[in-house]
């Protein structure tokens, strides 16, 4: 038979054994079996990238001072259109087109928080910093009709929330701290500390 191999073995009888009967074994050709595996794999789902928000030129933006006492802002695009801001808080209505140009001609407005957005209808505060690339500087930026509540938070906190915030909104929470503090209205001794050692200020004079 091709493919088959016959062993016959003849066991001999042995004294006290009983007699084994002639084996045969049949010993087939070893037939290997290959199985394919087939991995599935599976494609990595592709990064929907967020799509910028292209804002019109002309769309009216709330800007509101970050700075106390008065902001002045020239425009160089518009000859003799300007922009005051009396104290914090105050608002401006500007065109994102002008804030497009002001971003390029002075960033410190930016840097600074020297202008806070406000949402409006179509876009958010935070969409109009992002189209502008301007989002970086406003991580930290508390809110400005909520700012006095800096004031009233633990200690701890205001060291973190201060010491993140940039040079311009630095430079309002001092004079604000300042203005609380001679006003009697800031007089929590822990964060009176809290804000001269975020600050590098002086609010209590020593030996007071």
């Amino acid at each position: 038979m091709k493919g088959v191999f016959k062993m016959e073995t003849e066991i001999k009888k042995k004294a006290g054994r009983p007699v084994t009967k002639k084996q045969t074994t049949v010993v087939k050709k070893d037939v290997v079996v290959v199985t394919e595996i087939v991995e599935k794999v599976t494609p990595i789902p592709k990064v929907k990238t967020k799509q910028k928000i292209r804002i019109p030129a002309d769309t009216l933006v709330s800007c509101r001072s970050g700075v106390r006492g008065e902001l002045k802002y020239i425009s160089r695009r518009m000859n003799g259109m300007q922009y005051i801001w009396n104290d914090f808080g105050d608002e401006n209505s500007i065109e994102y087109e002008e804030l497009s140009s002001l971003r390029n001609t002075d960033m410190r407005f930016f840097k600074d928080n020297w202008i806070v957005f406000e949402d409006s209808d179509e876009y958010t505060a935070q969409e109009i910093y992002e189209s502008l690339k301007v989002d970086q500087y406003y991580k930290n930026m508390i809110s400005i009709d909520n700012f006095d509540s800096l004031f009233n938070d633990e200690p701890e906190n205001i060291i973190r929330i201060v010491s993140g915030m940039t040079n311009g909104l630095k430079e309002t929470v001092s004079i604000r701290a300042k203005q609380l503090y001679n006003t009697g209205i800031l007089d929590s001794r822990k964060r009176i500390e809290a804000i001269e050692s975020s600050l590098g200020i002086e609010l209590i004079k020593k030996g007071s």
